[in-house]
């Protein structure tokens, strides 16, 4: 193997960890988006349901 093509491949590697890194920064931020709504819901509901029991 050539050093200039083990550079390339070195390169690409880094590369494809990089893009691996930004997608699962990506997923994170809306997994986390979705579970806080989610969550909201859940709340309002729960705060719902105890309103109708304390009457």
């Amino acid at each position: 193997m050539r050093k200039s093509q083990a550079a390339i491949e070195y390169i690409l590697l880094v590369a494809l960890g990089l893009f691996i890194i930004v997608v699962g920064f990506t997923i994170a931020f809306f997994v986390n988006d979705f579970t806080k709504s989610v969550l909201v819901g859940v709340d309002q509901t729960r705060a719902q349901a105890i309103a109708l029991l304390v009457k």
